[in-house]
């Protein structure tokens, strides 16, 4: 079996409203990088490959054929507190403290 190098047998994909200001999110208040971003003619995100720490996924505009995903993700830091600070700051809803 292939795998892509840094990759898991999972590779979540993600269809986001506002893909471009939620990769902007990720960036700051997880660390996250982009690895790589394909923009459609209309300038929203076709797809962009995204690493946070060990874990790579996709993310993309949603569309009508793709409507935005509904999901929960755990993240793993080292200080769970900051980072819900930091989360809260860069625009995060606060569902419940850490």
């Amino acid at each position: 079996m292939y795998i892509p190098e840094g990759y898991g047998t999972v590779f979540p994909y993600i269809f986001a409203s506002e893909a471009a200001a939620y990769l902007s999110f990720l960036e700051r208040a997880f660390g996250a990088e982009v690895l790589g971003r394909t923009d459609a003619p209309d300038g929203t995100v076709a797809n962009a490959r995204v690493r946070i720490g060990t874990t790579a996924f996709m993310v993309s505009e949603a569309s009508g054929g793709y409507p935005p995903s509904r999901a929960a993700f755990y993240i793993y830091v080292e200080d769970a507190d900051q980072t819900h600070r930091e989360a809260l700051a860069c625009g995060a809803d606060d569902i419940h403290a850490p």
